[in-house]
């Protein structure tokens, strides 16, 4: 039940968070470099089966949240061909994270830098193109959801301890209220992935990090597992 603090309305509860009226599904990099068999962080030897266990669980969510009336935006890592998008600092970076190696990864317009067919996103559902983790830095994604009168984000997608987590956590700072429906966000390391949904459990109000099952319960809309 909401509650009032210097004369101004703090919502506390899952149903007040999630309401359609200002709800909106974020759904972070879920691109084929990161997800798919083939992709980037496949040949790189990492197992992406948690990845496509999080695509069931995501087109779940994102099937209720169509009929609940939720709105959904896509964030989409790019990577531009001529390198214009990487500074020399976030080269260096880069560089250090993917063992000294620069990544062929999300390279603007491949096959690895679509958003995987699973979840792609319907006609007029909108995708943020991002050049940094951070889905908030250099991209119009606060003015589109304060322009549509958004108070929670449901931030979904990969990876849970890098791009989900900044997604989450600067999300708070920015003024959002935020959930995290913790089947689906996922990544190769199970280890980093189990330490970044126990960080965001500390990290947001009681009830902020929940299920698929959940926030459909709280819809009040019937997806089963499996469905398309």
């Amino acid at each position: 039940m909401a509650i009032t603090y210097f004369g101004k309305e703090v919502l506390t509860t899952l149903e007040e968070w999630t309401d359609p009226k200002h709800a909106a599904v974020v759904v972070v990099d879920v691109q084929n470099d990161f997800c798919s068999p083939g992709g980037h962080v496949h040949r790189r030897g990492q197992d992406v089966t948690p990845l496509q266990t999080m695509l069931g669980n995501l087109r779940r969510l994102l099937d209720g949240a169509r009929q609940a009336g939720t709105r959904i935006i896509y964030i989409q890592h790019t990577v531009y061909r001529d390198g214009s998008t990487e500074s020399p600092a976030y080269l260096a970076y880069r560089l250090k994270l993917h063992g000294g190696s620069y990544p062929e990864l999300c390279i603007d317009g491949t096959w690895g830098h679509q958003i995987c067919d699973e979840v792609a996103p319907q006609p007029g559902e909108i995708v943020v193109r991002k050049h940094r983790q951070p889905p908030w830095i250099g991209t119009d994604l606060d003015q589109l959801l304060r322009s549509n009168g958004i108070k929670t984000v449901i931030a979904t997608g990969t990876m849970t301890s890098a791009c989900v987590d900044w997604t989450a956590r600067l999300g708070v700072q920015l003024d959002y209220y935020v959930v995290v429906p913790e089947d689906c966000v996922a990544q190769t390391d199970c280890v980093a992935h189990e330490a970044a949904i126990a960080t965001l459990r500390r990290y947001l109000p009681d009830g902020g990090v929940t299920t698929t099952d959940e926030l459909l319960r709280v819809w009040g809309i019937a997806v089963p597992a499996g469905a398309n």
